[in-house]
């Protein structure tokens, strides 16, 4: 595996560690490789796998990550295609939850009232008012050769998670949109590898939600704050850019 694989194992790994959820890096690699491949990776572990113990050790929903980046990543960084859809976020969060029980809504937007840190949104608002806005800066930004990959991917991640368009997963899916747009603009950051960065990344997002819903609706998209320090974050665990 070459050196760009393995950034992309230890970004899905790292992702994994924050909830808790994902077996060992090794294993985390072994599956990554698969899926990337194109092989088929199942929630499912049968009984004749070598690691069956150390994968029941955790959720199954664990192994659901190393599915559904390599799906956003083959489609905007590989391909290297812009613009962003709601079709993409949806599809890769059927992947997330593709063979897991219990999951309500897998690849549909929720339409019912949930708590999300010191909120209750009513229903999940327009997603496509999200995307939109992604793309326009994205182009805007190119235009006037101004384009920040840390600052855009951590505004857009904050803006996701805090929107909770999903009744599970929003905290995976808004680690894969961040990773996804900082390798589609060439960068890399890989956080969440020990406790420590863990708590800090829980730590900021959490206190950023807080921000998120004193702006929202008050103060102009463009003028928003709260993904300010999860942009320090990104950019103090940026190691180099992918050529």
């Amino acid at each position: 595996m070459d050196s760009h694989y393995d950034t992309l194992v230890r970004l899905i790994y790292g992702s994994i560690m924050i909830e808790s959820a994902g077996s060992s890096l090794d294993i985390t690699r072994q599956l990554c490789t698969a899926a990337f491949r194109g092989q088929n990776v199942t929630a499912h572990i049968s009984d004749t796998d070598p690691n069956h113990g150390k994968h029941l050790a955790k959720s199954p929903a664990s192994r659901q990550p190393r599915r559904g980046c390599p799906h956003v990543f083959e489609s905007k960084i590989f391909s290297d295609g812009w613009p962003w859809s709601e079709e993409l976020i949806l599809d890769t969060h059927r992947i997330l939850h593709r063979g897991l029980y219990n999951v309500v809504g897998a690849g549909e937007y929720r339409t019912y009232e949930v708590a999300v840190k010191y909120e209750k949104p009513e229903r999940c608002p327009d997603m496509r008012d999200m995307v939109e806005h992604l793309n326009s800066n994205v182009a805007g930004a190119e235009r006037l050769g101004r384009l920040n990959p840390s600052t855009l991917a951590a505004r857009y991640h904050h803006q996701f998670v805090n929107i909770h368009p999903f009744g599970d997963g929003n905290g995976r899916m808004s680690r894969i949109i961040l990773k996804a747009l900082l390798l589609q603009l060439r960068c890399v950051s890989v956080f969440g590898l020990d406790a420590q960065e863990r708590d800090d990344y829980i730590g900021i997002a959490t206190r950023a939600s807080k921000v998120f819903h004193a702006e929202d609706m008050e103060v102009d998209f463009s003028e928003h704050t709260g993904h300010l320090k999860l942009t320090k974050f990104v950019l103090a665990n940026a190691q180099r850019m992918l050529v």
